[in-house]
């Protein structure tokens, strides 16, 4: 489902090997050859339990970035896709840096003017 509508999302790896039978490295491999790309973060880096892998549309997503680009620099926030998936784990009480996250993982919770 990551594309334009919704560049990026993730799943615990739990849920990968528990419910979807999947091996995480099977995943990316299948999530690359499609020109995704992945990130794997371990549950200190993510806060997930057991770790999470992120998948992301990085062209998609950095025309959000770029739509978003000054409420990402005003929170030192990455403009590069990559940087900012990396940057999730690090979260801010700004309004505009909330939606813009909610934004990338199309959440339907968004709050729109």
């Amino acid at each position: 489902m990551v594309g334009e509508t919704k560049p990026l999302s993730y799943l615990p790896i739990s849920t990968l090997r528990e419910i979807c039978g999947v091996e995480p490295q099977k995943m990316r491999e299948e999530l690359e050859e499609k020109g995704l790309a992945v990130i794997e973060f371990t549950q200190e880096e993510s806060g997930v339990g057991g770790g999470a892998l992120y998948t992301y549309d990085r062209d998609a997503l950095r025309r959000v970035l770029e739509s978003g680009r000054s409420t990402l620099e005003k929170n030192k926030w990455p403009t590069e896709p990559d940087e900012f998936v990396r940057n999730l784990k690090v979260f801010a009480e700004d309004p505009d840096l909330y939606n813009l996250v909610m934004q990338v993982f199309a959440d339907p919770r968004l709050k729109k003017d």
